[in-house]
């Protein structure tokens, strides 16, 4: 940990101090607690649906009055600001640029220099690592971690299992954003382990879309390696869960007890010819298309981003090529599938398209 920087509080004369632990930022000490929207034209009246917002360190979190928290993405600006993605919320309301204030005596934050969130009490809700520690610790837990996987989060800490969720979308393709980010709440996969790679579009670009596709696959498995991932699940944005978010995360939970030395597995899959069953109905792969959906390894990350970089070199669909290292690596297939494509319209193809898988 080295502290980046460091600022005296006008009012009180005490020490912040700004963390970085490797690349993500700490928010300091002084800004963490509870704090409610209040009225533009009152700020001594609540905002009519009481939302809130509460830190805890780096973990942001909003609620509106009998609704369920939502995770919030963050990035800090300095000591005292901070922006939060409002897209998880509403699509419409953007970022928000937080920063700390006082109103009237009143100390709190203020958004987009308009918006005044009253400080209310240093009481934060437990965080989902905290509750998953806590849950971790009980014996009773234990117990059922071992006999049931539908109580098991799917980015469950286990070594080889997936660590963060990456996904690649066209910035214009905002639509696509919402539905996806829908999917993974379904998955409950916490907002800070999502990752969205901009996509490569060929509007910009002097490539064709799949040619483009291809860069942007190429590009996520880069980030993967730069964060020394242990694993990945990477999508593109019209994923679809087939089942439902509970029988998903248990079917992967099985898979990984019967195949824990994969080293890549697709979710979604089209014109599959297997090598052999694994025995649990899932299959090894000896050809298949689709990059839609899949877990990849850190052991196979490099093999598979060169033979997309070949792809490239030979001009031809990086989705037909990417089985050639089927021999070299562990490579398996979820089936029946747990995700597709969703209909929609495709930007590679240019019209409504249903892959069918």
């Amino acid at each position: 940990m080295t502290w980046s920087s460091c600022v005296a509080c006008s009012r009180s004369c005490s020490v912040v101090l700004l963390a970085r632990v490797g690349s993500a930022f700490v928010f300091p000490m002084a800004l963490d607690g509870v704090y409610y929207r209040m009225d533009d034209n009152d700020a001594t009246v609540y905002f009519n649906n009481r939302m809130q917002i509460s830190i805890a360190g780096s973990t942001i979190t909003f609620q509106r009055k009998q609704q369920r928290p939502v995770r919030l993405t963050s990035r800090c600006i300095d000591a005292v600001t901070f922006a939060v993605d409002w897209f998880p919320v509403n699509i419409r309301w953007g970022e928000g640029i937080f920063r700390r204030h006082e109103e009237n005596g009143v100390i709190g934050l203020l958004e987009n220099g308009k918006h005044f969130w009253r400080y209310e009490n240093a009481v934060v809700p437990e965080s989902d690592e905290q509750q998953e520690a806590r849950r971790s610790r009980s014996p009773r837990s234990l117990v059922r971690v071992r006999s049931d996987h539908t109580d098991m989060p799917l980015l469950h800490a286990r070594r080889g299992n997936i660590a963060k969720v990456m996904y690649i979308n066209l910035a214009r393709r905002t639509d696509r954003r919402l539905l996806i980010l829908n999917e993974l709440q379904t998955l409950g996969i916490p907002w800070e382990r999502i990752a969205r790679i901009e996509a490569i579009d060929a509007e910009h670009e002097m490539e064709s879309p799949l040619e483009c596709c291809a860069r942007s696959h190429i590009a996520a498995l880069e980030q993967a390696l730069s964060e020394d991932l242990e694993a990945v699940l990477i999508l593109e944005d019209d994923f679809q869960l087939i089942h439902s978010g509970r029988e998903t995360r248990e079917r992967w939970w099985r898979f990984l007890e019967t195949v824990p030395h994969f080293e890549i597995v697709s979710w979604a899959h089209n014109c599959l010819h297997p090598w052999g069953n694994s025995g649990s109905g899932d299959v090894r792969v000896w050809y298949l298309q689709t990059a839609s959906a899949y877990v990849v390894r850190r052991s196979a990350m490099n093999r598979l981003r060169d033979i997309y970089l070949q792809a490239l070199t030979e001009r031809r669909p990086f989705d037909k090529v990417m089985t050639r290292i089927r021999e070299d690596v562990q490579w398996y297939a979820m089936k029946p599938a747990l995700s597709r494509q969703r209909q929609c319209f495709s930007d590679i193809l240019g019209k409504r398209v249903d892959y069918g898988c």
